[in-house]
């Protein structure tokens, strides 16, 4: 499962940036389609779409090559931290709206 040499924190940094290369693309769209108005917005939220697909793909196959992982395992890996980031979002607005709530029963109270 695991390679036999691991796998040094500079290997895994130099991977990680050739992986985020194609984000150097963004401030350029953004200042071409910025005078397209609603068309160019559209364009621009479809260009970020697309560039995220090309991001996580990349890190999944820098991934790959480190640890020879099936694909499904690399995928998982690549997406794991926007899931957990989401998840713990989700739990600190709802986390919110309890004491809030909380709050105002003991107000009314």
């Amino acid at each position: 499962m695991f390679k036999h040499t691991p796998a040094s924190v500079g290997d895994w940094l130099a991977l990680s940036a050739m992986a985020l290369v194609p984000y150097h693309l963004m401030l350029p769209l953004a200042l071409v389609v910025n005078a397209f108005g609603f068309l160019g917005t559209l364009t621009y939220g479809l260009a970020k779409l697309w560039v995220l697909i090309v991001v996580l793909r990349r890190f999944m196959l820098a991934i790959e090559t480190q640890t020879h992982w099936p694909e499904w395992g690399c995928w998982l890996a690549a997406v794991m931290p926007f899931l957990l980031t989401s998840l713990v979002f989700i739990l600190m607005i709802l986390g919110g709206l309890a004491v809030l709530s909380l709050g105002l029963v003991a107000a009314l109270w």
